[in-house]
């Protein structure tokens, strides 16, 4: 592990508009504010979906361990992976590089 590597760390917030349909007729919601909680509860199906898009929050530069800190916090199931596959799945992980 060096130190002296550096990586860019940028974090972003992808958005979505989610609209909800259901027929007023034929459900056993009785307010707006009931069927409101159905939904945040995933008792409902989404009816449609547009993405947009991805706002950057912030972007700084760290060094190689507060990444690797950075990389065992933020993905649990790879903690056990070695230094040098954790590395090596972020040097990757630029498209075109």
């Amino acid at each position: 592990m060096n130190n002296d590597n550096k990586y860019a760390i940028v974090t972003t917030i992808t958005s979505y508009r989610t609209r909800y349909a259901v027929p007023v007729e034929d459900n056993d919601f009785k307010t707006v504010e009931h069927l409101k909680a159905m939904v945040a509860d995933d008792q409902v199906d989404e009816f449609s979906q547009l993405w947009l898009g991805e706002q950057i929050i912030d972007a700084r530069v760290v060094d190689e361990q507060q990444m690797l800190e950075m990389f065992d916090a933020e993905n649990e199931y790879l903690k056990g992976w070695s230094t040098e596959q954790k590395i090596d799945f972020v040097k990757k992980s630029l498209i075109n590089g």
